[in-house]
């Protein structure tokens, strides 16, 4: 009599039943597991000397998105975030800008806090009722990204474990056309609380190419796209850097 295999069983499974860690330095961690058909985040940061765990759980694309990043096992293309950024230097140049830039798109205030400010940033942002999670790799021009929308009782959730390591920003976008005919949507964020007075204009490009061949106004200010002092997760360690300045050495890798 012939009898058809049985399958695996569940728990042999390593892609849905499996504990990965997305991050960890020496005082963070954020991981994410799967046990039995249900997902979960999970983080862990020591504040004053007392940790803080929070998690919540994940729906199962939210969960292979998160572990795919780890893995590496995502298209290239869809975690690749090529992207400028300038820092205006002066009330000058700030005046400039807003008469360069016009009327905005649209404004949003940015609430931002970190997981893990490690090699591998885990990042979470509520913009109007919208709250995401997003994992960055290290790096200046071209980044590996990969971001969930949360719901509002998952951000609530993971919030707690951000304290201390937050900011505020207004994100402004406005429609650009290049003397080549080219359309580039531009951000500028204007920082609040601890972060104000700072101004940081962002483009996002769709190639390497793209982003060289932008060519940038005056009022735009310095360059800092390769400053690890200007990383958002840098400022809410280190505070606004008094000269938009690239090269300067922080106590720690970023």
């Amino acid at each position: 009599m012939n009898r058809s295999p049985l399958p695996p069983p569940r728990n042999a499974d390593p892609i849905h039943d499996a504990l990965v860690v997305l991050s960890s330095d020496g005082a963070s961690r954020c991981e994410v597991q799967s046990e039995s058909g249900e997902f979960q985040i999970r983080a862990e940061r020591r504040l004053n000397g007392v940790p803080v765990k929070v998690a919540a759980p994940l729906t199962e694309s939210q969960y292979t998105a998160l572990r795919g990043f780890s893995a590496d096992v995502l298209e290239a293309e869809r975690t690749l975030e090529i992207e400028r950024k300038w820092r205006p230097t002066s009330q000058r140049s700030l005046d400039a800008l807003e008469d360069f830039v016009g009327t905005p798109l649209s404004s949003n205030l940015i609430q931002q806090g970190y997981l893990v400010v490690d090699t591998t940033e885990v990042r979470l942002r509520r913009q109007g009722p919208a709250c995401f999670l997003t994992l960055k790799s290290s790096g200046g021009l071209i980044r590996r990204e990969v971001e969930i929308e949360l719901s509002v009782q998952q951000f609530d959730a993971l919030w707690p474990a951000t304290e201390g390591q937050r900011l505020e920003k207004v994100r402004s976008k406005y429609a650009l056309t290049q003397p080549t005919g080219d359309s580039v949507v531009v951000e500028v964020d204007r920082f609040c609380g601890a972060h104000a007075p700072l101004v940081v204009v962002e483009c996002e490009f769709g190639s390497s190419d793209a982003a060289q061949r932008f060519m940038v106004p005056d009022c735009f200010g310095v360059e800092v796209t390769e400053s690890k002092e200007h990383k958002n997760k840098a400022l809410v360690i280190h505070g606004v850097p008094l000269a938009p300045l690239s090269g300067i050495s922080l106590p720690r890798e970023f």
